[in-house]
């Protein structure tokens, strides 16, 4: 378990590594988006939260995938932040 735990939360860090790298280029044009991200890949663009929760379900079902909100300020999802650990 503690290594399934260990490589979801690389997958984590790679995920927000990504989005830290392409924020400046995406937040003029897609500010207050939910971006889904799965494997340091821009998933997709969603208006709420719970659309990009959708998404997530249709297109990671294995629960890879972490979601954030392209803004600059600095906001925690809390379990949205991360990948699904029940998964």
């Amino acid at each position: 378990m503690r290594a399934a735990t260990s490589k979801r939360q690389q997958q984590v860090d790679a995920n927000y590594e990504y989005f830290k790298s392409i924020l400046p280029g995406i937040l003029h044009i897609r500010r207050n988006k939910f971006l889904l991200l799965q494997n340091c890949e821009a998933r997709g663009y969603y208006d709420t939260l719970s659309d990009a929760l959708e998404a997530a379900r249709v297109f990671c079902p294995k629960g890879d995938y972490s979601i954030q909100e392209v803004t600059d300020k600095v906001v925690d999802l809390g379990h949205f932040s991360h990948v699904d650990p029940l998964i």
